[in-house]
């Protein structure tokens, strides 16, 4: 902690989210945050997509934080690919 000017400064909190990077079609990544419903946003490239998706949860946090709402907890996630067979359609 400093203290300034009778201010005391504290230090930011830190949170992690996992988040989807999709790749399009036509070109760049989509990017989904599954812990914060509705905080989606996309980019040109790789690079670009994960700086927006920063970007993107400190402003659904922000605005969860002005509006006194609780802060989201993501807790522990396990991500994996799954591999399945799929049957050709009879003819």
């Amino acid at each position: 902690m400093q203290k300034t000017h009778d201010k005391i400064h504290y230090a930011k909190e830190v949170a992690s989210f996992t988040v989807h990077l999709i790749p399009e079609h036509d070109g760049g990544f989509s990017v989904i945050v599954p812990a914060l419903p509705g905080c989606n946003t996309q980019g040109n490239t790789f690079e670009e997509a994960e700086r927006n998706a920063h970007e993107a949860i400190e402003l659904y946090l922000e605005s969860l934080l002005d509006n006194d709402e609780p802060k989201p907890y993501e807790g522990d996630t396990v991500l994996k690919r799954v591999t399945v067979s799929i049957k050709p359609a009879k003819v």
